[in-house]
């Protein structure tokens, strides 16, 4: 199997995962939302914006940004930042796949720190990658 095809493979069983034990919401749902803070709203669910949700309160409607959420709310909420989630615990896992989970305890040889840095645009062993224009 390539490594493609282990990426979706494990896409599709996360994406499973997270429907079984994070369904998301759904408007007009009646749902508790959990915030960073231990604060706890209570009201329907009246879609997403851009950066967050609507909820209608006994208060009125209140605008809650995602970053507010903890990840159990958020991951129920943000569709784009599930996907995300989906996406890096897919590569995650095929890492394990192919390289085992602690293939090397030096991160300057060790395939997921590689992997990890090249998407920060960090060179291997902790460096800024430079500009070409210096």
């Amino acid at each position: 199997m390539t490594f493609k095809g282990v990426i979706n493979a494990h896409q599709t069983i996360i994406t499973h995962e997270l429907n079984e034990k994070y369904p998301t919401c759904r408007k007009g749902e009646r749902i508790e939302i959990h915030r960073k803070n231990g604060n706890v709203c209570e009201g329907t669910f009246a879609g997403s914006e851009n950066d967050g949700i609507l909820l209608c309160t006994d208060k009125g409607q209140l605008s809650i940004p995602f970053i507010e959420l903890d990840p159990g709310s958020r991951v129920r909420l943000d569709k784009a930042g599930r996907k995300i989630l989906t996406e890096n615990l897919a590569r995650e896992r095929t890492l394990d796949f192919f390289m085992g989970p602690n293939e090397t305890k030096d991160e300057t040889h060790n395939i997921r720190h590689t992997y990890s840095t090249l998407s920060l645009g960090k060179q291997p062993g902790g460096s800024r990658s430079r500009k070409l224009s210096q």
